[in-house]
C-alpha cells in the first residue's frame, strides 16, 4: 500500500515532532514515522535549558508543559576538588522525556500530521519525490513524499542509508536511569573526572535522573555487575560527595553509545537531516533538545521556501545547512570551552576560584551556556581569559 505526503519525517522525538508540527500548521501533509509506541522513555539528561524553554513557548507548548516540569535554580559543577555554582538567569526546566516527547508528538498529530508506526528500511530519491519503505508490525508499506526528513537520532538510519554518516571511533558511552531515596535540591549536580562524568538532574525532592558517561573499558570491566561499577565510578569522579549505594533505581537502566555522530552533509537531494541525526554535540553541556528545536524551526522554514519555489529548493537547503552549521559551531565552541577547563586540574581550579571571587563577570558566558543568548568566538575567548585570571 502506498500513501502520498508532502513530507515524511523519520523520528518522532523533539526534532521530528516539532518539525512536523511547524509543517502541519502550514498546511502540508506530513507523515510522522517512528518505530516506538508513545509515550516511551528515552535516555537523556532531561534538562531543558533556557533556549529550549524559549523554543517550547514559541510553539505554544510552554503553558502545557510548565506545570509538569520542575523549575531549576542552577548548576553545581564539581571537578578536581573544586566547586563552582552557576545560577540560571533565565527559565530552565527538568522534565522527563517520556512526557516531553509524547506531548510534542501529540501536538503534531493534533495539527494534522499522520502517525506511521514502523521502521524505515530503504529510501529511494526519484528526483521529484522520495519513496520510503516502512516495515511495521503487520504489513510493510511504501510512503511517497516530496521531501524526507531524517530526525531519527544519533545513529540515524536515514543518514546511514543516504551515506551521509562519517564513522569515527569513540570510547564513551552513557548509562542512566531514575533514582529515588536521596535528597535533592533544584540544582543540577555535575561531577567531572578525567575519565568521564556524572550528571544528576532533580525531578523532585527525592528523585533524580542520573546519567553516567564513562569509557568503554569501564563498561567492559564491569561484567554483570554494572550497578557496582557505576557506584565505584560515581564515588571516584565525585570524590566521595555522591554515592548511590542507598538509593533505589526506579525502572530499567538504559544505555546509549558510542557518543559520536558526524555527517558529511545534512542534505542530499530531497533528504534533509535535523537534530542529533544532523550532528552531535557533547551531551555534557545539555544542548540536545535546544538544538533539536532550533534545527526543526530552521528546517520547516527551509521546506516552506522550497515548496513555494521548487526551482530554488537547493538554495533553500544550502541556506538551512549554513544556518544549522552556525548554530552547531557556537554550541561546539561552548562545549569545547567547558571540557577544556574541566579535564585539566589546574584550569578547573583557576576557573572555580575566579567564579567564586567575581561571579558577576560570567553572566554572559552562563547565559550563552544555557542557550539564553549567543556568544561570538572573540567573546568566548575573552570569557576563557577571564576564567583563568
Amino acid at each position: 500500500m502506498q500513501r502520498d505526503f508532502d513530507v515524511a519525517v523519520a523520528g518522532a522525538g523533539p526534532a521530528g515532532a516539532s518539525c512536523a508540527l511547524h509543517l502541519a500548521r502550514l498546511g502540508y501533509a506530513v507523515a510522522l514515522i517512528d518505530a516506538k509506541t508513545f509515550p516511551r522513555p528515552k535516555l537523556c539528561g532531561e534538562y531543558l535549558n533556557a533556549g529550549a524553554v524559549r523554543e517550547l513557548r514559541e510553539i505554544g507548548a510552554g503553558g502545557e508543559l510548565a506545570p509538569l516540569a520542575l523549575p531549576l535554580d542552577g548548576m553545581r559543577l564539581h571537578a578536581h576538588g573544586e566547586r563552582a555554582d552557576f545560577a540560571f538567569g533565565s527559565e530552565s526546566w527538568s522534565l522527563p522525556r517520556v512526557v516531553l516527547d509524547d506531548r510534542l508528538r501529540q501536538r503534531a498529530l493534533n495539527a494534522g500530521a499522520t502517525p506511521i508506526l514502523g521502521t524505515v528500511r530503504s529510501i529511494e530519491d526519484r528526483g521529484t519525490s522520495v519513496d520510503v519503505a516502512v516495515h511495521g508490525r503487520h504489513d510493510p508499506r511504501c510512503i511517497r513524499a516530496r521531501y524526507v526528513i531524517g530526525a531519527d537520532g544519533m545513529h540515524s538510519t536515514v543518514a546511514r542509508l543516504m551515506r551521509l554518516t562519517i564513522t569515527r571511533p569513540s570510547a564513551r558511552f552513557a548509562v542512566g536511569g531514575h533514582y529515588g531515596g536521596m535528597r535533592f535540591t533544584r540544582w543540577i549536580e555535575m561531577y567531572a573526572g578525567g575519565d568521564g562524568y556524572v550528571a544528576i538532574n532533580p525531578l523532585g525532592n527525592v528523585r533524580a535522573n542520573t546519567v553516567f558517561v564513562l569509557g568503554r573499558e569501564r563498561l567492559r570491566s564491569s561484567g554483570r555487575n554494572l550497578g557496582e561499577e557505576l557506584e565505584r565510578f560515581s564515588w571516584s569522579v565525585s570524590e566521595g560527595r555522591r554515592a548511590f549505594s542507598d538509593s533505589q533505581l526506579e525502572g530499567p537502566r538504559r544505555s546509549v553509545g558510542p557518543l559520536a555522530h558526524t555527517t558529511r552533509h545534512v542534505t542530499r537531494g530531497n533528504i534533509v537531516l535535523v537534530g542529533d541525526a544532523a550532528g552531535f554535540v557533547d551531551p555534557f553541556t545539555g544542548q540536545g533538545v535546544y538544538l533539536a528545536l532550533v534545527g526543526a524551526k530552521l528546517l520547516a522554514a527551509a521546506l516552506s521556501r522550497a515548496f513555494d519555489s521548487p526551482v530554488t529548493a537547493q538554495q533553500s537547503f544550502e541556506r538551512y545547512s549554513q544556518e544549522l552549521r552556525s548554530v552547531f559551531a557556537e554550541r561546539t565552541r561552548l562545549a569545547w570551552l567547558v571540557r577544556s577547563i574541566l579535564t585539566n586540574r589546574f584550569l578547573s581550579r583557576r576557573a572555580a576560584s575566579a567564579i567564586r571571587r567575581r561571579p558577576g563577570d560570567y553572566g554572559a558566558l552562563i547565559d550563552a551556556f544555557c542557550g539564553a543568548s549567543t556568544l561570538q568566538p572573540a567573546e568566548l575567548a575573552a570569557g576563557l581569559v577571564r576564567a583563568l585570571r
